[in-house]
């Protein structure tokens, strides 16, 4: 038969030194304490509304808000930079194409880079076409702006001399 190991441990409602088992680590020293811990309550104050609520003791480290329309106030004023998975306003969507930040919503890059060199903004019917192929490669040298219609038929020939043909239906 295995042998049990006792590892000092210290009781999180009482905070009196205990012998715990080390293959089932346990968090009180006590049935008592148990009980206490997981279902006594204790007045915490918000940290967004500043108004007192209740939690378990068990809880009492980990709860910061009185609800959760406080914990999103407290979410939404940490976008952008402020956030902590803040990646630098740059993202790479499943088609391929890297999308830049600006006044708060994600358009293409290439397509941006385009509109900053001529000073307007691109009509629908526009294409940015990369003439490496690469979609990420967005140098102004590599972008040409040219109609959707132009661009499908510059594609159809590129497919065509590759071999690629679409199955039909």
């Amino acid at each position: 038969m295995k042998k049990r190991r006792l590892i000092p441990s210290v009781c999180e409602y009482c905070k009196k030194p205990f012998l715990g088992r080390s293959d089932t680590p346990r968090r009180f020293c006590s049935r008592d304490c148990t009980r206490h811990g997981k279902f006594s309550r204790v007045t915490l104050i918000c940290a967004i509304c500043e108004k007192p609520f209740l939690v378990t003791f068990a809880r009492k480290t980990v709860a910061k808000f009185c609800s959760r329309k406080c914990q999103g106030k407290h979410l939404s004023s940490k976008t952008g930079e402020l956030n902590a998975t803040w990646k630098g306003g740059t993202i790479i969507r499943k088609n391929g194409y890297r999308c830049v930040r600006v006044d708060g919503e994600y358009i293409y890059e290439h397509r941006h880079v385009v509109e900053s060199l001529l000073g307007r903004k691109l009509s629908k019917s526009e294409v940015v076409h990369h003439l490496d192929g690469d979609r990420l490669n967005n140098a102004i040298d590599n972008l040409e702006v040219m109609s959707k219609r132009e661009h499908d038929r510059l594609e159809t020939i590129k497919r065509h001399k590759s071999g690629f043909r679409k199955m039909s239906e």
